[in-house]
């Protein structure tokens, strides 16, 4: 009977990480089916992730993933999510926003993607613990789905139009089409690439996460046979010229700051320093190919102005999100931040009249300050701040031990949390929303606590 038993028990360890990968798999793909919308006329005709319902290919994956663990470590489930207190409180602040809400209904389906992210993220951290999901397989994971995504994004670029990608979630996209992102470049209007993203900033993201992950793997198998390192040098190529296509500025930023914080990290570790220069050589290689091929559309787009549309939007943005919060210390209830704008004329008085132009506060922290409110806003900055200078069981912190797992998500996450002060994706569209809560899991994964349950030993 006990035989049996451990059978069972190894095959559903299976089914979930099975879950997870294809999970993983489906995390960059947009391919979603539209429900209805809740708040009638607001936006006109615009139907989007803001003001509609829908249905995510990932959304399946993730609650089956969800529900397996629940069902078998549902005891570890709950004692990580008790060791994580501020991110209860969190989710009960966005529970609590609710009653603040212009639209209670778009509230509560926002509440309720973000109650099935954060317990992704907590499904994730218990089996990282357990050992049942490897870092280096997440790792492989995410530069893998990296390679695709900036593989598109080179072809979307070339042909200047989508490819055929629909069913993944690609953008239907040309030249000129409507509210496409294009960059000018040298009197040459030029389409954006967007992968199977919803938009080209939201693909320079998940590049950024796919192009650390490459890192970690070429430090991580240095020593192995010289093949794995040709392929991994080849896919952290594709996805800088990947990144280019983008032209994310935002993203060229984020991903500049992530590239220096990990060798700062990575060179006081005297034992691994060489294979640190290693990468830092193999880097200096690709960026001085791609600004020798492509120096002519980077150079130009990497100018700001302030009377840039994008550039004047965002201060505009910048300037409704804090008299919301003045104005609404509490918030207004999450997912109803441009709801509440528009309600009250907010837009408008910025000179914002065409509904295109209702867009989300481009600033994670103003727009969770403004949703949230003030309080909810500290409770997200400490939780960031707990998870960066988490503590061992011999009380030193995780940031200075020379690990590189967790210098990796360190990266990784200052990338994005710099990101957020540009853009708005990792908090309320569900690409950027499950990259974020993806990296939050592993970190919480990789807290110093194990698991001693006998039902995570596997022979």
């Amino acid at each position: 009977m006990q035989g049996i038993l451990r059978i069972s028990n190894g095959v559903k360890e299976k089914i979930i990480r099975l879950l997870f990968f294809v999970f993983l798999i489906f995390l960059p793909f947009s391919a979603k089916k539209f429900l209805f919308s809740l708040p009638a006329l607001l936006f006109g005709n615009q139907i989007n992730e803001l003001n509609s319902v829908f249905l995510f290919a990932s959304d399946i994956f993730l609650i089956l993933f969800v529900v397996s663990v629940l069902w078998f470590w549902g005891q570890d489930f709950k004692k990580i999510v008790i060791s994580n207190k501020l991110i209860l409180v969190f989710l009960v602040l966005g529970l609590v926003s609710i009653f603040f809400a212009s639209d209670i209904y778009m509230s509560f389906y926002f509440r309720l993607r973000f109650l099935l992210v954060s317990s992704a993220a907590f499904a994730i951290g218990v089996l990282i613990k357990n050992s049942l999901l490897k870092f280096d397989c997440i790792m492989f994971g995410l530069g893998l789905s990296a390679v695709f995504q900036s593989m598109v994004a080179i072809l979307q670029f070339l042909a200047q139009k989508s490819i055929g990608l629909w069913f993944l979630g690609e953008s239907i996209i040309n030249l000129n089409s409507e509210g496409v992102a294009r960059v000018m470049i040298n009197g040459v209007k030029m389409l954006r690439a967007y992968g199977t993203m919803p938009h080209a900033n939201i693909l320079a993201g998940f590049l950024i996460l796919g192009l650390i992950a490459l890192f970690y793997l070429f430090i991580r198998n240095f020593n192995d046979k010289f093949w794995k390192k040709l392929l991994i040098s080849v896919g952290i190529f594709i996805i800088c010229l990947g990144l280019i296509f983008s032209f994310s500025r935002s993203g060229w930023i984020a991903a500049l700051i992530s590239i220096v914080l990990f060798f700062v990290l990575g060179f006081f570790n005297k034992a691994e320093r060489k294979k640190f220069w290693q990468l830092l050589a193999l880097l200096f290689c690709i960026f001085a190919i791609l600004f020798f091929a492509f120096g002519s559309m980077i150079f130009p787009r990497a100018h700001f102005s302030s009377g840039e549309i994008s550039v004047n939007h965002r201060m505009i943005y910048n300037k409704i999100g804090l008299e919301i919060i003045k104005g609404n210390p509490l918030g207004v209830g999450i997912g109803n931040q441009v709801i509440f704008g528009v309600n009250n004329g907010l837009y408008e008085k910025y000179g914002l009249k065409e509904s295109w132009s209702w867009q989300p506060v481009h600033n994670i922290y103003l727009l969770i300050g403004s949703e949230l409110g003030v309080f909810g806003l500290i409770v997200f900055l400490l939780i960031i701040i707990f998870l960066i200078f988490q503590k061992d069981n011999e009380k030193r912190f995780l940031i200075f031990k020379k690990n590189l797992d967790f210098n990796v998500l360190l990266t990784i996450l200052s990338g994005f949390l710099i990101f957020g002060l540009f853009d708005h994706f990792y908090w309320d569209l569900q690409s950027g929303r499950l990259m974020f809560w993806l990296v939050l899991g592993m970190m919480i994964g990789l807290s110093p606590r194990r698991s001693t349950d006998p039902r995570t030993i596997i022979n």
